[in-house]
């Protein structure tokens, strides 16, 4: 009976035969969806977070926004635990050594604007061996940042001077 009940169990059974692939359902949406809209976390059983890429963005938006100074002490104290060097920093001493300005080349810092433009706010290590210790770091621009990169500061006087010479020659 081609077009009534019987074909359409038929078509249901057929389709049945196939992988159809697997969701779960987001911890904070709710909605179904496929386990490759979730992150990874080795540290569950099923190895997935509960909650949905995009539900994940749209949390870290918020929170990036509304509490800046605790989003980077999480992600400096992350960067300490890796690099296994001292960290005793918290959110209200960072927010007390912010400055609106770069010290170094007086760019407006933005503290959310990401990590790669030139006006970005990082945390930077006065001496790195100490590691992010209260009184060994300060707010630099990611640019000042990369300049100074690992060079001492008499590696810097030898490279102006030489780029002052340079200048000067020509």
């Amino acid at each position: 009976i081609y077009g009534g009940k019987l074909s359409m169990m038929v078509d249901e059974e057929y389709l049945n035969l196939f992988d159809k692939p697997e969701t779960k359902a987001c911890s904070k949406c709710k909605e179904d969806k496929l386990l490759t809209e979730y992150r990874p976390d080795p540290r569950l059983s099923h190895g997935l977070q509960a909650e949905c890429i995009a539900c994940y963005r749209k949390r870290d938006l918020k929170f990036r926004k509304e509490k800046p100074f605790d989003r980077r002490c999480v992600s400096v104290k992350r960067q300490a635990t890796k690099k296994k060097i001292p960290f005793n920093l918290t959110a209200e001493y960072l927010e007390s050594i912010w400055t609106k300005k770069c010290p170094v080349l007086g760019l407006e810092l933005d503290i959310n604007s990401g990590k790669t433009k030139d006006n970005s706010a990082q945390i930077d290590r006065l001496v790195p061996a100490k590691g992010y210790v209260k009184g060994n770091v300060s707010w630099l621009s990611f640019r000042a940042n990369r300049l100074k990169s690992n060079a001492t500061a008499l590696e810097h006087i030898k490279i102006g001077l030489w780029m002052l010479g340079e200048f000067n020659d020509g």
